[in-house]
């Protein structure tokens, strides 16, 4: 997504069928990005917001699995570096 960013190991995906026992997770982090130009203008631009989408009473995601209901779901902008746009 962002081909030019020397990005640390923050981010990594996992299978989900490499977990050994229980895996939890507090949040999950929803990340959208969108490149544009505009009319006559040779500057590429981008917009890019971040969510997180969890629990609203802070409970801890089982990522082997379970049900939770969209009542029970918080999804909010990052609280820090949550939006950017040139």
């Amino acid at each position: 997504m962002f081909p030019n960013e020397q990005l640390g190991k923050w981010w990594r995906a996992n299978d989900a069928n490499t977990i050994t026992g229980d895996g939890f997770v507090a949040t999950f982090i929803i990340i959208g990005c969108v490149t544009y130009k505009f009319l006559d203008d040779p500057v590429m631009h981008y917009t890019v917001r971040v969510f997180e989408c969890g629990k609203k009473d802070y409970g801890l995601i089982n990522i082997k699995g379970e049900t939770i209901l969209p009542d029970a779901l918080a999804f909010v902008p990052h609280p820090e570096h949550g939006s950017y746009a040139n």
